[in-house]
């Protein structure tokens, strides 16, 4: 996070801290830098930055005319390392940016040295001054896919979804970076979008007769992000059904379940003698497409043994082949997600997403 560092608060750690197994340099060394620094620098950018975020060091008395602002300074002479050019620009009278002619590189570092001597006194003997940044790295914020039915065409998916940076990106190199995989081949990709929201669609492929593997994947290297991102799943059969997900609802005054199946469940079945709870409570059940909703008197911090009987049919008279047995707590954090398997992707028309 990108925070404001007042620069006698950071002479104070130096000094603190100076020690260990080498020599301590003598006191009077440290005030006639650190100490002299802190006379003239109030404060400066420090923490995590994004790569277009500006640097800023913030004097404590006004150094130049109102007529500076947002005009250069060739007076200043900034270093940075590793090395990229910028302008030294007053904002304020009292705060020079430096703004870099191209962004920073995100995961890095970058060490900044500042040459304030043509500012002031030019008897006054005092070394440039030094500081770090950490650049963040890119990230995905959020992630949504849904595989829906081809209207045209029969037992034929696609794949939508969306995708959430952080930091803005080109679209190029997001078409370059994801990769979509069903049974181990490629599924074309189609992109739309700019900065940091973007939406993609996939060419039709279609549903086999068997339960297949899904890889969602997005290259750390092309995008510059710390770790790999990948989505590994599964596109159940034509033939199947099953319980993908159990998902708490976090409701304060309507605490309660979600069921999600594979597959639309069958509009005629009573479904309320398949749902066990233990401990018991009495909960209102309703059904809705793929989905069984379960609200009632949870107790918050309190674990609930959930078996779900087989025998309950989809739309196809296709029955749940197991028993499906889940323990979930409720509690004051986020909704939590329990995926039946390592994930599930499910193909339909229903605003099923993961």
């Amino acid at each position: 996070m990108k925070k404001f560092l007042p620069v006698l608060f950071a002479v104070l750690l130096m000094v603190g801290c100076t020690g260990g197994q080498s020599e301590k340099p003598a006191q009077n060394e440290i005030s006639s830098d650190a100490y002299d620094l802190a006379r003239y620098i109030s404060g400066h950018t420090a923490g995590e930055v994004k790569p277009t975020d500006p640097i800023v060091v913030r004097f404590t008395d006004n150094m130049v005319g109102k007529d500076m602002i947002d005009q250069p300074d060739e007076r200043i002479k900034i270093i940075v390392t590793p090395v990229i050019s910028g302008k030294a620009i007053w904002q304020q009278q009292n705060e020079l940016v430096f703004r870099p002619d191209k962004a920073f590189k995100p995961g890095k570092e970058y060490a900044f040295a500042i040459d304030i001597r043509k500012l002031i006194d030019a008897a006054v003997s005092i070394k440039p001054f030094q500081f770090q940044v950490q650049v963040m790295n890119q990230e995905i914020l959020e992630f949504q896919g849904d595989f829906t039915e081809m209207p045209d065409q029969d037992n034929f998916l696609s794949y939508k979804g969306s995708l959430k940076f952080l930091l803005p990106v080109e679209i190029d190199e997001v078409e370059k970076a994801a990769i979509l995989k069903i049974k181990n081949q490629q599924i074309n990709l189609n992109w739309q979008g700019a900065g940091t929201l973007f939406s993609f669609e996939s060419d039709s492929f279609e549903r086999l007769a068997e339960k297949v593997k899904i890889d969602f994947h997005l290259d750390k290297k092309i995008l510059e992000m710390k770790d790999d991102f990948a989505r590994e799943s599964s596109l159940f059969s034509l033939h199947e059904m099953a319980v993908v997900l159990v998902k708490r609802l976090h409701e304060q005054e309507n605490p309660g379940l979600e069921i999600e199946f594979s597959e639309p469940l069958a509009a005629d079945q009573d479904v309320s003698g398949y749902i066990y709870l233990e401990p018991s409570l009495e909960y209102k059940l309703k059904k809705l497409e793929n989905k069984i909703l379960l609200n009632g008197d949870f107790d918050f911090g309190k674990n609930y043994d959930i078996t779900i009987r087989k025998g309950i049919l989809n739309k196809s008279d296709i029955a749940l082949q197991h028993d499906y047995f889940k323990s979930i707590t409720f509690n004051d954090e986020s909704p939590q997600i329990v995926f039946a398997q390592s994930g599930c992707f499910l193909p339909s028309g229903n605003e099923q997403k993961i």
